[in-house]
């Protein structure tokens, strides 16, 4: 059937009704959160009306969006409308296509024209043969990535002496990886959700990023602990570096309490100046922006180990110190407690304690802080309800 310009896209029926719908209802749960804030966010009301706030300018501009957006193709050229007017793409004037996906079940691309400026268009839900057609007329930049990614690969002589050998241990590297991957995710998964039993789960975290080193040094210029697209190395970082260094870093800061947070933080950032050479000297190929990636996760990492080993390989029965609470306020992942002086902190001083605990003690109320010297010499605290008859 010969198809004719031109072509309109918009949302339309029981698509267009949706997005009404759930663009009218956050507009509304944003208006009662301004509204019903003091009683909603207890003591923390302007929190509630930024959150307000928030959902009604999201859900406005969504809602504008959808009622004035749409996308007009004409045989010479591509017309969108959204919230700050019209773009007009010519053919000739486009470059390539970006990020082209299904979103909410829709088309989403991004044009980039030769002068350099981007429109990210939208087909409505309703893409055809002839916007399929236009958009596959231009080059696709992650396409071409892809390729150039694969060429890189097949180039590195890590792999082999010739295409053929390099392409058979690229394929077994890639399934080696990939059989990694399960595991690691739901090891990553575990200390990020539920680290029970902490003394196994942390050490485990801890060990993740020294196995990806051991690995990229193993692999002889075959893998790497970056995302190397033009290297033509295999990354293995997400899984064994990136994120089990957030992990351990992420678990020291919500659950250990030393007394002077410095210098951990010193001597933190010095091991992970030291791990980043290290680690330069095996990767051999490195940026100046990725050493100072590497800085900051490896310090992240090293932070994280050192107040682990400080706490937990602490042997010390620590010294009480019994204080009066003075208030108590709730948090997302802790609770704060402000108590009287204790140690070489005044009174009004807070300190943090598990949801449990709080729940446990009201104004008033005696608990002990018990001040730990550390296995590092870093004092740190824990704070419990006192024995009977303190």
């Amino acid at each position: 059937m010969t198809q004719t310009y031109p072509r309109i896209y918009r949302f339309k029926g029981w698509v267009l009704g949706g997005w009404l719908i759930l663009e009218l209802a956050m507009i509304a749960a944003g208006v009662a959160a301004v509204i019903f804030a003091d009683e909603m966010f207890k003591n923390a009301a302007p929190a509630g009306w930024a959150f307000g706030g928030l959902f009604v300018a999201l859900g406005g501009v969504a809602l504008l969006s959808t009622v004035r957006g749409k996308l007009v193709l004409y045989d010479d050229r591509c017309e969108y409308t959204g919230i700050l007017g019209t773009r007009i793409m010519r053919t000739v004037e486009v470059k390539e296509t970006r990020n082209v996906k299904r979103q909410y079940g829709h088309l989403v691309a991004t044009v980039v024209l030769k002068n350099g400026r981007k429109v990210t268009i939208s087909d409505f839900g309703h893409l055809d043969d002839l916007l399929t057609d236009w958009l596959d007329g231009f080059p696709n930049a992650e396409a071409a990535a892809e390729v150039g990614r694969a060429e890189a690969l097949l180039a590195n002589p890590a792999f082999g002496s010739n295409p053929t050998e390099r392409a058979y241990h690229i394929d077994a590297d890639v399934d080696r990886i990939n059989f990694l991957q399960w595991p690691c995710y739901g090891l990553l998964l575990w200390g990020m959700v539920w680290p029970h039993p902490y003394q196994i789960c942390l050490p485990v975290q801890f060990t993740l990023p020294v196995l990806g080193l051991i690995a990229t040094l193993a692999s002889r210029g075959r893998w790497t602990m970056l995302e190397d697209t033009k290297g033509g190395r295999l990354s293995i970082g997400v899984r064994l570096f990136m994120a089990p260094a957030m992990i351990v870093a992420l678990r020291a800061f919500l659950d250990d309490d030393v007394v002077d947070w410095i210098i951990p933080a010193i001597w933190g950032v010095a091991a992970g100046i030291g791990l980043t050479v290290l680690n330069v000297l095996i990767e051999r190929r490195l940026t100046w922006a990725s050493a100072a990636g590497f800085v900051i996760l490896w310090s992240a990492y090293a932070w994280g180990g050192l107040l682990y080993v400080d706490t937990t390989l602490d042997p010390s029965p620590g010294r009480a110190f019994a204080v009066r609470v003075l208030d108590k306020s709730e948090g997302e992942h802790m609770d704060t407690l402000t108590v009287t002086k204790w140690g070489p902190h005044a009174s009004g001083s807070e300190v943090h304690v598990a949801s449990a605990l709080s729940r446990k003690v009201r104004k008033g109320d005696t608990v002990c802080i018990y001040v730990y010297p550390g296995r590092l010499n870093w004092p740190w605290y824990a704070v419990d309800l006192c024995p009977r008859g303190t």
